[in-house]
């Protein structure tokens, strides 16, 4: 829908990140997703066994 010729967007939405570096970190992630919009939570998966991050979000 667009109102007054700017489309509206779904404010609650959940996006996937994959190919991260292991030097990553969920904050350095919060820091930049804070740039689009507010952000509720960033999730990075761990290794059970080497509790390195998977490289993705």
């Amino acid at each position: 829908m667009t109102v007054g010729g700017v489309e509206e967007r779904n404010q609650d939405a959940t996006i996937y990140v994959g190919g991260l570096d292991e030097k990553t970190t969920e904050s350095i992630l919060w820091e930049l997703f804070l740039q689009a919009g507010p952000v509720v939570n960033v999730h990075m998966p761990k290794d059970r066994i080497t509790m390195q991050h998977q490289g993705l979000v």
